[in-house]
């Protein structure tokens, strides 16, 4: 039987969990610079994205702690679903999502994710508490609202769109669900995030055309924008999320990690140049969205229902 987490791990898996949020909630910033001033195509900079963030863990890992690198035969074919579908696949549908259709309707397509993870965990056994019911309906409630679901023009969505919308969701899941097999398989977290990165990044690599991926390689300036883009909403965020999943549930991390559209919000309100406005109903899913994660994690008797998916043994320090 798997040991049960204190209360203060737990809410150290979701502060983890949190800092992954924030720096998710930062990709806009960069998206924004790449396409605008260097005229760079999504495509080119997720790939980028995922192939620098791999590539620096890669280089780490191969002179300091080479280890790491070894991977058991049995689970290449788990590290490539991972990396083609959790990565690959979630990064391109959602570019889709929001390059197709209204930009709302993606953001709340993407967040269905909590509830493909939620069916999931219950066909696997895990009941739905009340605690955890309460929190992914007000979650899901407060990302429609700041996505501003109620413009009509939000809701002009075609069938691309949808598809695309719908597909980045349940790709969102597989990535959640993923980044916590490989933990409960005995990898180290660093082992997980080179893997699946540079599979996925190998993936959108060869979605590319030649030309438009080497473009990036004549434009030094766009190479700060590049790295930052790899090195904060892809590697650490991606490290935090799954160093997360060691101590909390992945249904409760994936609704914890709806605070990304409302902290995107607040970066669009406070630093953009004009400001994005915030409306009424978007306040208000900001704090439907805050009054999700205090339900998930300001219960003092937390640890009762967060299980921690290390394996019995399994030591924090090969992380």
């Amino acid at each position: 039987m798997l040991p049960r987490m204190s209360s203060s791990s737990v809410l150290r898996g979701y502060g983890l969990v949190l800092i992954a949020a924030c720096l998710w909630a930062t990709i806009g910033l960069f998206y924004r610079a790449l396409v605008e001033q260097f005229q760079l195509t999504r495509g080119v900079i997720v790939a980028y994205r995922a192939g620098f963030a791999a590539l620096v863990v890669l280089i780490f890992l191969a002179v300091f702690r080479p280890r790491l690198l070894v991977v058991q035969r049995r689970d290449w074919l788990y590290f490539a679903c991972f990396g083609s579908i959790g990565v690959a696949a979630f990064f391109l549908c959602y570019i889709q999502a929001t390059t197709t259709g209204p930009l709302a309707i993606a953001a709340v397509l993407l967040y269905t994710a909590p509830i493909w993870i939620t069916l999931w965990s219950s066909l696997q056994g895990e009941p739905l508490s009340g605690r955890r019911g309460v929190a992914l309906a007000l979650a899901f409630t407060g990302c429609a609202l700041v996505a501003n679901i109620f413009d009509r023009s939000n809701l002009l969505v075609n069938g691309r769109a949808l598809l695309f919308g719908l597909l980045s969701g349940l790709s969102y899941a597989a990535y959640s669900i993923w980044s916590a097999e490989g933990t409960r398989r005995g990898y180290p977290v660093w082992t997980v995030v080179v893997y699946s990165l540079g599979i996925g990044a190998l993936v959108l690599f060869a979605t590319q055309p030649l030309q438009e991926t080497l473009r990036p390689l004549l434009l030094p300036a766009a190479w700060p924008y590049l790295l930052g883009v790899s090195l904060g909403p892809s590697l650490l965020a991606q490290t935090c999320f799954t160093i997360g999943l060691r101590y909390v549930r992945t249904s409760n991390a994936s609704i914890m990690a709806t605070v990304e559209p409302v902290i995107a919000a607040l970066i669009g309100w406070l630093v953009i140049v004009p400001p994005e406005p915030l409306n009424r109903w978007q306040l208000l899913g900001g704090a439907c969205v805050l009054a999700a994660v205090v339900v998930l994690a300001g219960r003092s008797g937390a640890a009762d229902e967060d299980t921690p998916p290390l394996k019995k043994g399994q030591v924090l320090g090969d992380a």
